[in-house]
């Protein structure tokens, strides 16, 4: 929909319970409708969020697929590859992560969709793709972390030589095996660049594997996303998107177990970190940050929940949508990537009254007037 200073805007479709290819089509072809609200031929980019499952069934239907996108001017030019199975399962919680990168079921799917990306996207665009940071660190004993990183490298290697015009992206993610912008480098320099470069000498990896820059996840973390960004142009690293959601924010108070009751109930994994004087700790879970430091005040916490971007407070909360203004400015200044994906998949669970789509639209209208006014 939006085209702002060659930025290239687009909503995530993980908001939708997409359980089937059929249901996915409607729900894009139902946004694109609320969207265009004065030009009808204009325009909108939208991420695909694809199980393996439609990944496999839209390969099969690809040209009527197509057909279709480009009959309602729909652009599709990211896919989110976090999820194998369906985003949106009852009780998902850590299943979210599995198959991780050591698995060649992951390595498939994310072929998968390295080839929906090419026939989807228009021929002069660059696509994008984001995935999973490596596993989930609870499942993994420290002896065997070599053996994973390893692993996964290698398996994510065998793809780059399909990545033409794509830069497949790994987004940090709390308890994951890369949390932070610093151990994505460390990552890239210690892993990725030196097996790859055994067999391509003459070739960078950070062509084709890049960060995928989640606000939601690195604000958790409570990230300096100016030195971040520094850091990551220092590296001569590609974010190949931009993941733009709010986090929970609660400062200065006692939580209140029955105001917060309703991510606790959550299918989700809610990621909690507190932040006291100099101490950050980060749960893997909101029940067990509940459980350990219930009777703490005077802390600042965050929680995972990808709240609507608009929104500064919810219920007794805050949000961290002003770390949202503070990236947009570092983008606007070092254009860093054209690729923004807004993200809000827990819109259900916050039980907003908001018309979802009516919700997306104002979405919208919130960013782009932010990067139209940011510094």
């Amino acid at each position: 929909m939006v085209k702002i200073m060659s930025y290239k805007i687009m909503y995530c479709s993980n908001i939708f319970k997409n359980n089937t290819k059929k249901k996915l089509i409607k729900n894009i072809n139902k946004l694109h409708i609320k969207l265009k609200i004065k030009n009808k031929k204009e325009k909108i980019n939208i991420g695909l969020c694809i199980s393996n499952k439609i990944s496999n069934e839209i390969k099969k239907n690809i040209i009527e697929i197509k057909q279709n996108f480009k009959k309602k001017f729909i652009n599709i030019i990211s896919i989110n590859g976090f999820v194998y199975k369906s985003f949106h399962l009852k009780n998902i919680k850590d299943k979210i992560y599995w198959p991780d990168w050591t698995s060649k079921k992951r390595t498939n799917f994310t072929k998968n969709l390295i080839e929906i990306t090419k026939q989807l996207k228009n021929k002069k665009d660059f696509g994008s793709i984001s995935t999973m940071p490596i596993s989930y660190k609870y499942w993994i004993k420290k002896k065997k972390q070599t053996y994973i990183f390893y692993k996964s490298s290698k398996n994510l290697i065998t793809l780059t030589k399909y990545l033409k015009k794509i830069i497949l992206s790994i987004e940090p993610e709390p308890c994951c095996l890369i949390e932070t912008s610093s151990e994505f480098i460390k990552y890239i320099n210690k892993w990725l660049e030196p097996l790859f470069k055994r067999n391509n000498k003459k070739k960078n990896i950070k062509k084709y594997i890049g960060l995928c820059y989640d606000i939601c996840h690195f604000s958790v973390k409570f990230e300096k996303h100016k030195k971040i960004l520094k850091k990551i142009r220092e590296e001569n690293i590609t974010i190949g998107k931009l993941q733009i959601s709010s986090a929970i924010k609660i400062k200065n108070k006692k939580i209140n177990k029955k105001k917060i009751n309703f991510l606790i109930k959550s299918p989700f994994l809610h990621q909690t970190t507190y932040k006291y004087k100099n101490r950050i700790k980060t749960y893997k879970d909101i029940k067990y940050a509940i459980k350990n430091v219930i009777k703490h005040k005077h802390l600042e916490w965050r929680i995972h929940c990808h709240i609507p971007i608009y929104f500064n407070k919810y219920k007794s909360f805050l949000t961290t949508n002003n770390e949202i203004i503070k990236v947009l400015n570092e983008i606007k200044k070092n254009k860093f990537t054209k690729h923004m994906e807004i993200e809000t998949y827990t819109y259900r669970n916050l039980k907003i009254k908001y018309d979802i789509f009516n919700s997306i639209l104002k979405e919208y209208k919130w960013l782009k007037k932010i990067i139209k006014n940011v510094k």
